[in-house]
């Protein structure tokens, strides 16, 4: 269990001890029952783990076809029992509606509220009994693409067309079909505007199955959570030679409801995946120990999971394992309409506050150059990136957070404390869920590659990674397949490509993965993709991991020792500072690891000292 959902008497983990959770003070500190000594006690939420923390039951991209559609089958089936399952009316409703019988709607929620993820959802017996996955699999597939090509298509084949055609596939591979109701839940699971869109058009889907379209609206905290980027108009300098490297960009989440700035990420990388993910981390995750990292004294309480976020269209938005990893935490990923910009009207409305108070930093370029004049925003400019981001972080929590908001008539801060809270007038929500298993749920959000095991360990982008917790899986082959090798999930942060994380399915645990040259020096895919391109304009096609990394030196080199850098180079410099960091944990853990592996040498004698008695 990694997301406590802070129901009374949940067992929780608080620096290495039991409590059962009574009530909550405020949006940092909650008053839980000590198992143990059986007094109650005041703790701090940002300090609180689950009871038995451990790592994914089981990795997203590694699931088999069919399993996923299963498991978002059966959370649909049981969302309304979320705000109200004692209701038992409500489960002789939804078992007669859905065909599930009443106990196994127990069963699947206790089974969600006790991790918060979908993809405990996943049907219990994967694979262990020979052929019944497979052919679960296939009749899914089966399912899957008749709706596809039969129902969601503007001829409008009735539901038992569909099960006509599914049931005659079924015969024609020796299938045993599935019951009529199995298919019925399918197409009743497929949402509304969808279907429509499909079968009727989207103009009538527009029409008929979307709410108020001037704006989005929000009822509570974490309810409606807007996401976008911006290039922020200020010049930063590095942070060696205090030189101009460039504007940098930001991906900032917005709550719509509080008005609430969750989180935020400054690079100066162009945004994609892993930007909007580590935004999104940051939003959801308790800030205590960042701004101590930062060094900055300030309160900013907001973290949980939100239960929607809207984005624009940009294709960073759009990936697979972004959709997949919002939607196993019960993340719904929504996008913003095309050709119509009000939907991100409110976090675009904070992105003109954040650029007016830029302006009166020094290095800002202002909106257009009517505006900016003769001022010399490259010889003005001061801050570098890290103090940028210190900055910011004061402004949000102690002047943003702390100011009356026209839209609401109270501070930001003020409108999420008494929601979730409550006053004396207003009973709170209650808080929100906790992600506890930080580390398990930042990679996540991480980009992720399939590759086979061999000897040398693995191959990435002709770069080779080595650990001995690799070993075992030296040649795997898939279990009654003979002679297709296995193929496994490794993880990357593109800042920091000198380690990977290898998912070990059988142990349900992410291991890091060094270079095996461990000589070679810390990279980032951005390096990596300069460094092939500088070899492609060579003419050199066939190059091995020497050359590569022959030719990041030489690259490395040219920005080094460049009498007068430009600001590319003194921003490719600045990357390259800010990315070294990434893994530094993890390298410590790999380096005391060798050490306690390796023997100790100095103990041993040379032959000609070794007396013989």
């Amino acid at each position: 269990m990694k997301i406590i959902n802070f129901k009374k008497g949940e067992i929780i983990r608080y620096k290495d001890q039991d409590f059962a959770f009574d009530s909550a003070i405020d949006t940092q500190k909650v008053v839980a029952f000590h198992l143990l000594k059986g007094n109650r006690e005041v703790i701090e939420i940002s300090e609180i783990r689950s009871l038995e923390p451990g790592s994914e039951s089981a990795e997203l991209s590694s699931l088999k076809p069919g399993e996923w559609e299963i498991a978002v089958d059966r959370f649909n089936t049981i969302k309304p029992l979320l705000s109200r399952g004692r209701e038992k009316a409500l489960y002789r409703k939804i078992s007669q509606e859905k065909g599930v019988h009443v106990a196994t709607l127990y069963q699947w929620l206790g089974r969600f509220l006790k991790t918060g993820k979908v993809i405990s959802l996943l049907p219990s017996q994967r694979g262990p009994k020979i052929g019944k996955v497979r052919l679960e699999n296939e009749v899914e597939e089966i399912i899957q693409e008749s709706i596809q090509s039969l129902y969601l298509t503007n001829q409008r084949f009735s539901m038992i067309r569909v099960y006509e055609a599914i049931v005659l596939k079924c015969r024609e591979k020796g299938i045993k079909p599935p019951h009529i109701n199995t298919v019925r839940n399918r197409i009743r699971s497929i949402p509304e505007y969808k279907k429509s869109k499909c079968r009727d058009g989207w103009r009538y889907a527009e029409q008929n199955f979307t709410e108020n379209k001037n704006s989005i609206s929000a009822d509570f905290p974490l309810s409606a959570v807007q996401i976008d980027h911006t290039l922020l108009d200020i010049i930063l300098v590095d942070d060696s030679s205090r030189m101009p490297v460039g504007r940098p960009w930001i991906t900032l989440a917005f709550d719509v409801y509080s008005r609430i700035v969750l989180g935020f990420y400054i690079s100066f990388d162009p945004p994609g995946t892993l930007s909007t993910g580590l935004c999104i981390t940051r939003s959801c995750l308790p800030k205590d120990k960042w701004l101590m990292q930062l060094g900055v004294n300030a309160n900013w309480p907001c973290w949980g999971l939100p239960v929607t976020i809207h984005a624009d269209n940009a294709k960073e938005f759009r990936g697979k394992m972004l959709k997949m990893a919002c939607k196993n935490y019960g993340i719904e990923l929504e996008w913003r309409p095309v050709a119509q910009p009000h939907w991100g009207g409110h976090i675009e409305r904070y992105m003109k506050v954040l650029a007016d108070h830029l302006k009166s930093l020094p290095g800002a370029t202002f909106s257009n150059p009517d505006e900016r004049g003769d001022y010399d925003s490259d010889k003005k400019s001061a801050l570098t990136i890290s103090e940028l981001e210190r900055y910011l972080t004061i402004f949000i929590c102690n002047n943003y957070h702390a100011k009356i908001h026209s839209g609401t008539g109270k501070t930001p801060l003020a409108a999420w404390n008494e929601a979730i809270i409550g006053t004396i007038e207003i009973t709170g929500i209650g808080l929100p869920q906790l992600v506890t298993d930080e580390e398990s749920f930042r990679m996540d959000f991480l980009p992720f590659e399939e590759r086979t095991i061999n000897e040398y360990g693995v191959r990435l982008e002709g770069i080779h990674y080595f650990a001995d917790v690799l070993r075992p899986f030296i040649n795997s082959r898939i279990p009654g397949k003979y002679g297709i090798r296995r193929k496994f999930i490794f993880r990357r942060d593109p800042r920091d490509i000198s380690i990977i994380y290898f998912w070990d399915e059988d142990n349900k645990a992410y291991h890091p993965i060094p270079y095996r040259n461990t000589a070679l020096p810390p990279i980032s895919l951005w390096e990596l993709k300069a460094a092939q391109r500088h070899l492609k304009e060579k003419s050199l096609a066939n190059y091995d991991e020497s050359t590569v990394f022959s030719a990041i030196r030489e690259l490395r080199s040219l920005v080094e020792t460049s009498v007068k850098e430009t600001r590319k180079k003194r921003r490719t410099n600045q990357r390259k500072t800010m990315h070294s960091e990434v893994h530094l944990k993890k390298k410590d853990e790999i380096s005391k690891l060798k050490e306690s592996s390796s023997d100790d040498l100095s103990k041993f004698k040379p032959f000609d000292e070794i007396e013989v008695s």
